[in-house]
């Protein structure tokens, strides 16, 4: 799970993709949509 990220326990995000889409708008499955920028990435990454 070294690149990916969990959302609320539930949803998994993969960070390779995130950083594709960059500033992008990604749309999750019964959650809020969230915009990923580089810098939450990092961030989300280090935690």
């Amino acid at each position: 799970f070294k690149n990916f990220v969990r959302i609320n326990r539930q949803s998994v995000v993969n960070l390779d993709l995130v950083e594709k889409i960059e500033d992008q708008t990604l749309f999750l499955p019964g959650e809020r949509k969230i915009i990923f920028s580089r810098r939450r990435e990092k961030a989300w990454r280090n935690r």
